[in-house]
């Protein structure tokens, strides 16, 4: 379970929860407007926004609103990405920043999706996940999340500020705090009936 705040690109702060349970996840945001709830229950996802009924979501828009989702995902790299490739590479994290030396992990989880992941060669932490995704159009969109102020977290360094940046926003969250092995009852994840 993750607790927090993110910050949009309109300078808006939002109170979020992020509760995540094997495949399962659940994100809540307190908007001025009202809760917004986004829902996985590991087979179908939904969202809430405001006092409006549940509503399906699936393919590209149920993958880009659980991005932050899957702790665990560097455990099952091999599980997920076809094609797997590795190399380094220099990257800058902001203008003016000091380029840093990573290792690039990069993979193929679904069709016309590529991923990269970038760790800190010298810390060996993760401090950049790209995803393009090509459009019929021979176009791309491209979503970079960074990850920084590590923390540890039941002896597991985890990144405590994440800023996620793509076509549509640009929003940084800060987390205040994170509980693993929390018991989160499933009927969390359910679409509400309504």
């Amino acid at each position: 379970m993750i607790t927090g705040t993110f910050v949009t690109r309109g300078n808006v702060t939002v109170p979020f929860t992020i509760e995540e349970k094997g495949s399962k996840y659940r994100e809540t945001a307190q908007l001025a407007s009202g809760a917004q709830i986004i829902g996985f229950d590991g087979q179908t996802g939904w969202l809430v926004a405001g006092p409006n009924a549940a509503i399906d979501l699936n393919g590209f828009p149920l993958k880009l609103l659980t991005r932050l989702a899957e702790l665990t995902r560097p455990l099952t790299f091999k599980d997920r990405y076809q094609n797997l490739q590795s190399t380094t590479a220099r990257l800058t994290l902001s203008p003016g920043a000091t380029p840093i030396d990573t290792n690039m992990i990069q993979g193929v989880p679904s069709a016309n999706v590529t991923e990269r992941f970038y760790f800190d060669a010298g810390s060996g932490l993760l401090v950049r996940r790209q995803i393009t995704t090509r459009t019929p159009l021979n176009g791309s969109l491209v979503e970079t999340f960074d990850y920084s102020m590590y923390r540890a977290v039941n002896g597991v360094m985890m990144a405590h500020t994440i800023k996620r940046n793509n076509w549509a926003s640009l929003d940084t969250f800060t987390i205040t705090d994170i509980k693993t092995n929390t018991a989160i009852d499933d009927s969390r994840f359910v679409k509400p009936k309504g």
